[in-house]
């Protein structure tokens, strides 16, 4: 927890004194993005080369699996819902739609990249790794976080409105008292 708490603090520090180019900032999406895919499928090969927890998926995770299926196929279609209605607004705020002439499907680009992540991840672990590689895979993903927080961090002080208001007196004290 400490290196995250310190990987954010820094990375709103090097925000606030502008130490990265736009263009590079607009590389930190990406990379963040990266981060992200890569936590996703070591959290999936932990899965996949935990072999008694996948001999004992359909005791332990039968109920759970239809449940999370429930709430994710649930989630898609309201998403899915929402972006047909809130399509045209977006596109005007954008700049999109207006060139093209078309406004419209959402784009589940980045949840097809989600779920292949974590199908890649349990199918490796389970293909390649042993109960022995989640410590590494351990390491890997808080790495990633790291990153990602920090990654997260530079975007915060960059956005000098968005650090006023997080950092009022009431928030720090809240911050500070909350580990108590």
């Amino acid at each position: 927890m400490r290196d995250i708490i310190i990987a954010i603090v820094c990375g709103i520090v090097c925000g606030w004194l502008d130490l990265f180019s736009y263009k590079l900032r607009q590389r930190f999406s990406q990379l963040s993005t990266c981060c992200l895919l890569l936590m996703l499928a070591c959290l999936g090969a932990k899965i996949g080369c935990d072999r008694e927890l996948l001999r004992n998926l359909a005791l332990m995770g039968g109920q759970s699996l239809v449940l999370a299926l429930a709430i994710m196929s649930g989630s898609a279609v309201t998403v899915h819902f929402l972006g047909r209605l809130f399509a045209q607004e977006t596109a005007v705020l954008s700049g999109d739609g207006e060139e093209k002439g078309q406004v419209g499907r959402p784009d589940y680009t980045m949840t097809h990249k989600v779920g292949a992540a974590i199908v890649v991840g349990i199918v490796l672990g389970f293909l390649v790794l042993d109960t022995g590689a989640r410590e590494t895979l351990d390491k890997v993903l808080l790495s990633a976080l790291t990153v990602m927080v920090f990654l997260a961090g530079i975007d915060i002080g960059t956005n000098r409105h968005l650090l006023a208001k997080i950092c009022t007196p009431r928030n720090i004290l809240l911050v500070l008292t909350l580990p108590l």
